[in-house]
Formats: C-alpha cells, structure tokens, sequence
C-alpha cells in the first residue's frame, strides 16, 4: 500500500515539475511577444492584439518586476534562517 502511495506522489511531483515547466514557457513566450513582436507587426483588427501593440507600460512591467520578486524572496528566506538560527 506505502508503494503505491510512493509512485503515486513521484508521479505527482513530476506532472507538477512539468506544469510549472509549460506554464514558465508560456509566461516567457507572452512577455517576448508583448515587449518584442507586438510592437513591429502591423495593425491586425483584434483588439487585444491592437491594446498590446500600442501599450507603453504594463509590457514592462512583468519583465522589470522580476528582479524585485527575486531581491524579496531572498530576503524572506535570509530572514527565515536567522529567525530560525539564532
């Protein structure tokens, strides 16, 4: 029954692995597309498409708050191991 229980939780941790995996993928390839590509295709009628296009701000936001989460997540962990050592 534990054996079972074993494979079943490896099979899980592997199915999460490659959902972050894909879902990593698709967040990069959309801030490609909205930093990069959008703004040098033509004007296309959609009106997403269009809204990405002529953004400014938001299509730098994502990219630029990425060093902050990374900068915050140290900290958070720094923190935790001097609560936890001290």
């Amino acid at each position: 029954m534990t054996a079972m229980v074993v494979q079943a939780s490896g099979r899980m941790q592997k199915l999460i692995g490659w959902a972050l995996v894909l879902g990593s993928a698709m967040v990069w390839a959309n801030v490609i597309f909205a930093v990069l590509i959008a703004k040098v295709i033509p004007e296309t009628g959609v009106e997403l498409l269009d809204a990405v296009k002529h953004d400014r701000y938001y299509c730098y936001l994502v990219p630029l708050l990425l060093p902050t989460l990374v900068i915050f997540r140290y900290w958070s962990w720094l923190s935790m191991q001097f609560f936890q050592h001290c």
